[in-house]
């Protein structure tokens, strides 16, 4: 079966405004940062419940990635679909 890895709009959004921000102090680490998040997601390809359940949706197709100071939320209700909802920094209040 073949997996397909897809980012909300959102998500998206959210990470790059991230690395932006990081990148106005140090362009370096914010590539690093972005190499790591596209490693990390990619692995979902192969390994699609390899997150943990999102303790605040006690549901077990909401998995997240902590990738550096970052949660990155997927959901894996289609076993053919890995969607990558929304990503934010550890410290910041849950979203939504």
């Amino acid at each position: 079966m073949v997996v397909k890895l897809e980012w909300t709009q959102a998500a998206l959004a959210q990470l790059e405004q991230a690395l932006d921000f990081i990148a106005q102090d140090d362009p370096r680490a914010a590539d690093k940062l972005w190499r790591k998040v596209e490693a990390a997601t990619k692995t979902l390809l192969r390994f699609p419940r390899k997150g943990r359940m999102v303790s605040e949706y006690q549901d077990p197709d909401v998995l997240e990635l902590i990738v550096g100071p970052f949660r990155i939320l997927y959901f894996t209700y289609d076993p053919e679909v890995i969607q990558i909802n929304v990503v934010f920094r550890g410290g910041q209040s849950f979203p939504g």
